[in-house]
């Protein structure tokens, strides 16, 4: 792998050796310039990555947010639909049974007062 002989009667010189060393040491550094280089790409695309997560679930969020928003709308569009029904109802009601529509404003007004008194 580095060169050196197999062969047990052969010995590199001190000069040999120190090319070798060289070599290895250029070679290490070639390689992990690689590998730093590799770590800073993955880095960038971890950090692509989490923030196109990030924005896929605010994007998410917004929509899901915009749709209950158009729900409540719609709910209460009805409920004052509603409301303006029952009191076009009531106001029918009392037009043309305004005995009916006064006993029951006095019941009402008595069951107030007895809830209240128990307190």
């Amino acid at each position: 792998m580095l060169g050196l002989s197999s062969h047990p009667r052969t010995r590199p010189t001190r000069g040999e050796i120190e090319r070798r060393l060289r070599l290895l040491e250029q070679a290490v550094e070639r390689r992990s310039g690689r590998i730093s280089a590799n770590a800073v790409d993955a880095a960038d695309h971890l950090g692509e990555t989490i923030a196109s997560a990030f924005s896929n679930a605010a994007d998410r969020f917004r929509r899901r947010a915009r749709s209950v928003g158009n729900e409540a709308e719609k709910v209460s569009g009805q409920a004052a639909d509603l409301g303006k029904d029952i009191l076009q109802r009531l106001s029918h009601e009392v037009e043309h049974r305004p005995l009916v529509a006064i006993a029951v404003a006095i019941g009402v007004g008595i069951l107030i007062g007895l809830a209240s008194k128990r307190r």
